[in-house]
């Protein structure tokens, strides 16, 4: 398995990609859009990844078709455009359960490639478990949607008030009524940010550029996509794979057989 890969889907997006190039000088690198070259990018997934970084523009739809036919852990880069970069964002970070993107800021190529480094030592058996953190006055739900995946996968987990550096976090942040949690965290601690919120306006979606300066996010209340992405980190050595696929073509069947 290779290690990693760079994808974008324009060479109109090089301020993002050219230094993110050099910062993982190692990985392998691929212009090819979603929309434009479907075909193209199902002959670049044919070749296994360890990683894959993937940028995006405007309906940035890359990152996550790319999440969709891979079982590896996907960093999205929304590039800006339109709106701040607001819609590349959007786009990128609100997948739907089941297949996680982590995305990081608009054009914060520095970010992922920090977050990158970090997920790759996982091959060298550094993350033996995951931390959540963030959880006082969460609803207990949410918590235990983290902590039945990482049943089912046999992966240990602990609920501590604080961020484990050197080590796999999730964190969650309440959307409307708490400062970034992520903006002091160590460089050493890969964490993933779970922005929680009950009821949402449209306006509220201009809190996550602010609230994704630093470190890894999914989704508004995506605690089961956060778990998951920890399951692809943790997935070195393809212990998980089979279980991963599973269920993949579970999720698949269950949205052909709601046609009747």
């Amino acid at each position: 398995m290779a290690k990693g890969i760079i994808i974008f889907g324009s060479a109109s997006d090089s301020v993002v990609y050219a230094p993110l190039r050099e910062e993982l000088p190692d990985f392998e690198f691929r212009i090819c859009s979603a929309h434009r070259s479907p075909a193209f990018l199902d002959r670049i997934l044919e070749k296994e990844y360890g990683l894959i970084v993937a940028g995006a523009g405007l309906a940035a739809h890359l990152p996550g078709v790319i999440a969709s036919k891979t079982i590896s852990p996907v960093i999205g880069i929304p590039c800006s455009g339109n709106f701040g970069g607001l819609d590349a964002l959007l786009s990128i970070v609100q997948m739907p359960p089941g297949i996680p993107v982590l995305c990081v800021g608009v054009d914060n190529h520095q970010e992922a490639a920090r977050n990158a480094r970090l997920m790759l030592q996982a091959y060298e058996g550094v993350y033996k478990g995951v931390t959540i953190t963030g959880a006082q006055g969460v609803d207990p739900k949410r918590i235990a949607a983290a902590e039945t995946v990482f049943s089912e996968y046999g992966i240990p987990c602990r609920v501590s008030p604080e961020i484990k550096e050197d080590g796999l976090n999730i964190v969650f942040v309440n959307l409307m009524k708490e400062a970034p949690l992520l903006s002091d965290i160590s460089d050493r601690a890969l964490c993933i940010g779970v922005p929680l919120c009950r009821e949402t306006r449209a306006s509220d979606s201009l809190r996550l550029p602010e609230l994704m300066g630093r470190g890894l996010w999914v989704g508004l209340n995506r605690a089961e996509n956060a778990a998951l992405a920890c399951v692809q980190i943790m997935n070195h050595d393809g212990s998980f794979s089979a279980q991963l696929r599973h269920e993949r073509q579970e999720m698949a069947e269950k949205i052909v057989r709601a046609n009747g």
